[in-house]
């Protein structure tokens, strides 16, 4: 018998937390047209947010480590991609990619994708 393990990625663990997966060292430049003081609250907020995106990191792999949840495997990650709106570029690509490989996104098996239920507690 499987056991039934949800599935995240880590982008998702850590918006669904409070983080921003988006934030990158290149957000620490100073740029025309902000203050010192601007500068140095930018600073402070991006250190506060740098270390909260390190601890939901190592969260995520403690709970993925003890069977919380999986991460998706390749062709669940192609076929959420392909079943999106067909005038993204992006979901062409998944869509073509999944018809060289052989999988058919629009095959009922994958109906398990859709509204992942989240049940993480930590």
């Amino acid at each position: 018998m499987m056991l039934y393990r949800p599935i995240m990625t880590k982008d998702e663990f850590i918006a669904m937390n409070g983080g921003d997966p988006n934030v990158d060292h290149g957000m620490l430049r100073y740029p025309h047209g902000i203050s010192k003081a601007e500068h140095r609250r930018n600073e402070k907020r991006m250190d506060i947010q740098f270390g909260t995106l390190h601890d939901l990191r190592a969260v995520y792999a403690q709970m993925l480590g003890m069977g919380y949840f999986r991460e998706p495997t390749d062709a669940e990650r192609l076929v959420t991609t392909a079943r999106g709106h067909p005038d993204n570029q992006s979901v062409q690509a998944a869509r073509r990619i999944c018809t060289k490989r052989g999988v058919v996104w629009t095959d009922p098996k994958w109906e398990y994708l859709e509204n992942q239920p989240v049940h993480v507690s930590g």
